[in-house]
């Protein structure tokens, strides 16, 4: 377990250049909360494998993220962009499709310091609302994004893996306020 000076923590959008050290950080070592699925070993493989790939098409596609460092080391990472509602419910929305912070440093309210920025340039982006899609079966996911205000909506869906495991997903959503 690295120690980490939480009194150097920085929060800043990803670059190109932060990639490799996004990929060198292993997903069982970011994922908030614990593992929930046997859906982890698998998304290990592929994440050390496609990640880097992925990632450079998100940031080129306009995909943010932002990207939280301690002692200048990414610890972890939030991305967001615009959401397409397929029932379109929701207008001028954004989802939340990446939230990881290392485990040593869990339970410091880093996560929720990610998140609160990453809703500001949500905010700032002309966004009023923001979803996020949390597996069901994830207890501390559940709490944390309820703890950010975040609200149940009524929709789930089933995210099929390589037509291997199914991923039961809850659909919740935050309302922006006007500043």
């Amino acid at each position: 377990m690295k120690a980490y000076s939480l009194q150097t923590i920085e929060i800043r959008l990803a670059a190109l250049d932060d990639i490799q050290e996004m990929v060198d950080i292993k997903i069982d070592k970011l994922h908030v909360g614990e593992p929930v699925h046997p859906l982890d070993g698998m998304m290990q493989e592929l994440f050390l494998r496609e990640f880097k790939k992925r990632w450079e098409i998100r940031l080129k596609q306009g995909v943010d993220t932002l990207l939280i460092t301690a002692d200048r080391q990414i610890v972890g990472f939030v991305s967001y962009s615009a959401y397409e509602d397929p029932a379109r419910s929701l207008l001028r929305a954004a989802e939340i499709s990446h939230l990881y912070i290392l485990p040593d440093i869990r339970r410091k309210r880093l996560g929720s310091r990610l998140c609160r920025a990453a809703l500001v340039k949500i905010r700032e982006g002309g966004f009023d609302n923001v979803v996020v899609w949390v597996p069901s079966c994830s207890r501390p996911s559940i709490r944390f994004y309820e703890q950010l205000d975040f609200k149940p909506m009524a929709c789930e869906r089933i995210e099929r893996i390589r037509d291997q495991i199914e991923l039961r997903e809850i659909c919740y959503q935050l309302e922006l306020k006007s500043t």
